[in-house]
């Protein structure tokens, strides 16, 4: 079972942070979780097993006013148990680097993207392309990470060219 946990931010109606403490009721409709605290400035969502999307609404009332707000969780599969809490797909760091030919890398546990490269430039082109082309580089550096060795970098490097090349072509038809 996974959890989410949920922290409104209160505003006045001039979009002013209201700091005082607040009396929230928190509420959901659907079976796929349930909610607790249901009273609090924060609460947490404890999915069952059961996949979906689900509305979490906060409501707080004070001097004979109400405000509401909804938000929506979605239930996915989680990755299996043991995982570092860090696995998945990182959030690329983009470096305009137009002068290198490096297409992106590892460092520092960060992974770069060269948004001066000119393959990041033509697969920004459309949104689609651009999903494709770093997917594509995450999977250079998922391989050169798995198997380390120096004379693989330049022939993935050149894979996620023709890809790219590739990619563009076909959208023109």
């Amino acid at each position: 079972m996974a959890s989410a946990a949920c922290a409104p931010t209160a505003r006045d109606a001039s979009g002013t942070r209201i700091r005082r403490p607040l009396s929230i009721r928190w509420f959901t409709d659907s079976a796929l979780g349930r909610i607790e605290p249901a009273e609090g400035e924060a609460t947490t969502f404890h999915a069952g097993p059961d996949l979906g999307t689900v509305a979490i609404i906060a409501a707080t009332e004070e001097e004979g006013r109400t405000a509401r707000a909804e938000s929506t969780i979605k239930i996915v599969d989680v990755l299996a148990t043991g995982e570092e809490p860090r696995a998945g797909i990182p959030e690329p760091m983009f470096i305009d680097d137009p002068q290198s030919s490096w297409r992106s890398r590892i460092r520092d546990s960060h992974w770069e993207v060269n948004s001066g490269h000119p393959d990041y430039r033509i697969a920004c082109e459309t949104p689609r392309r651009k999903l494709r082309y770093l997917a594509a580089l995450l999977a250079k550096e998922v391989v050169l990470h798995s198997f380390p060795a120096p004379q693989l970098g330049p022939a993935l490097g050149r894979l996620v060219e023709v890809l790219t090349i590739t990619e563009r072509r076909l959208e023109w038809g």
